[in-house]
């Protein structure tokens, strides 16, 4: 299972709009709303790499309302790093 977090900044007033979207999409965990510096953090979920790359570098960014994604790899999850 891989994982990344996408971190997406929104068109005024949007954000909430775009995380309901993005909850919908297959893969995506979890869209929450927030302050700082993005308006919305996703966690996606694929089996490959490639899954995860497809929504956050193909699907996202086509989502009306977007402006603007970063993507962040995990590398090694919480739960990896308890078991070394």
């Amino acid at each position: 299972m891989r994982r990344a977090y996408a971190l997406v900044k929104t068109l005024p007033d949007k954000a909430e709009t775009v995380a309901e979207t993005l909850r919908c999409r297959p893969g995506v965990k979890t869209a929450d709303v927030v302050s700082g510096p993005y308006d919305v953090i996703a966690l996606i979920e694929g089996a490959e790499a490639e899954d995860v790359a497809r929504t956050a570098l193909a699907e996202i960014p086509g989502i009306e309302g977007t402006k603007h994604v970063e993507t962040c790899l995990v590398h090694r999850a919480q739960a990896e790093l308890q078991m070394t």
